[in-house]
């Protein structure tokens, strides 16, 4: 199975999201899924369950440092030319109510702020916003070693918008992405576009674009490494900070036949971005 992949997970790019994932930003061509069942038509099935833990640090233009942390539950589903992934964070959120996982600055009206009490700073824990994605692989040239893939994203507004894990609203995002392999190295491209839900106290944005470039080096059958240069647009109305600005740079090493060990680092370059993230997640294959 040849499978282009949104380095490694649900590929929340922008806006300080990658604390949110479970593994970094980026776009790879995958190997084919060591252990998969086959249905005996020549589909192959691939079952995954992960968790990892996440961490960013930044201030996004405010005058406090906020931190971000998450230990999601992921879940994917392979079959054939489709996936479809889904991911449950549990989140602790520490800083200026005016920070919101998932978009950075934000001009927040609820009268609490994070804080019960509504002061300047606040702590929050809890269930953040719930991610699911699908994504099929369109074309694929062997020849070549080219192709492209299309996605799917929905955001659910689950985080408490109350305690600022979250908006409150319900997100769709449709993405494109291409690469191009050289040997062990693929390159490769991705766009998306979202249509911004609704929130009861934020003033967002009615739509995002957001880009990223990358690379990814497989240095053997079990070791790969990378990185993904991520922007995009503001998405909250109101606040000065500039678009989102990444760089990350991961590694995946397969430690078992079932075991996928992933890390990451992450360097942001405007307020729109944390200051410097990082994580790992350890994924399990049935």
């Amino acid at each position: 199975m040849n499978r282009t992949i949104l380095a490694a997970s649900l590929a929340l790019t922008v806006g300080g999201l990658a604390p949110m994932t479970l593994a970094p930003v980026a776009s790879a061509q995958d190997a084919p899924a060591t252990g998969a069942a086959d249905t005996g038509e020549g589909v192959d099935i691939g079952v995954f369950l992960g968790t990892g833990y996440n961490y960013s640090s930044g201030k996004y233009g405010t005058a406090t440092t906020t931190t971000i942390q998450s230990a999601p539950l992921l879940a994917s589903v392979e079959y054939g030319d489709f996936t479809l992934d889904v991911t449950v964070p549990f989140m602790n959120v520490n800083g200026d109510p005016n920070v919101i996982p998932g978009l950075g600055r934000v001009v927040n009206k609820n009268p609490k702020k994070r804080a019960k009490t509504g002061a300047a700073t606040g702590s929050a824990t809890g269930i953040g916003d719930v991610i699911t994605e699908g994504t099929w692989d369109a074309y694929t040239n062997d020849t070549y070693k080219f192709g492209f893939d299309l996605s799917g994203k929905v955001k659910f507004g689950t985080g408490d918008k109350g305690q600022g894990l979250g908006d409150g609203a319900t997100d769709f995002t449709l993405g494109v992405g291409a690469f191009k392999s050289f040997g062990p190295l693929t390159v490769t491209a991705d766009v998306g576009y979202t249509a911004m839900g609704s929130s009861s106290y934020i003033a967002l944005k009615k739509n995002l674009v957001s880009y990223s470039a990358g690379a990814l080096y497989r240095a053997t059958d079990k070791l790969s490494m990378g990185l993904s240069y991520d922007a995009g647009g503001q998405a909250a109305q109101g606040v000065s900070s500039s678009d989102t600005k990444e760089l990350t740079v991961f590694a995946a090493y397969r430690v078992a036949k079932h075991w996928k060990l992933q890390g990451y680092g992450l360097a942001g370059f405007s307020d729109g971005s944390p200051d410097y993230g990082g994580g790992a997640s350890l994924k399990y294959q049935f």
